[in-house]
């Protein structure tokens, strides 16, 4: 294997090490896990958490191709 690539089952392994230790440590500081790994027509949302009311949307990525991806969703005025 050159310039870094890893097989397939590798990757996935890692990425689900890698959500499973965001979980944790979302959950030591307080969040409710809801879900894991929800799915829609624009994609995927590997950790959908809440803590004091407001639902936080978290993607997992690892190493050079990680960026701030999580955000936090407020309840709207009108419901």
């Amino acid at each position: 294997m050159s310039g870094g690539s890893m097989p397939s089952a590798d990757r996935k392994q890692l990425g689900r090490f890698g959500e499973s230790a965001a979980a944790a440590y979302l959950l030591r500081n307080g969040y409710q896990l809801l879900m894991r790994n929800w799915r829609c027509v624009y994609g995927e949302i590997d950790l959908v958490t809440q803590l004091s009311g407001q639902i936080v949307l978290s993607r997992c990525e690892r190493g050079a191709a990680a960026s701030p991806k999580s955000r936090s969703a407020q309840p709207s005025a009108g419901g």
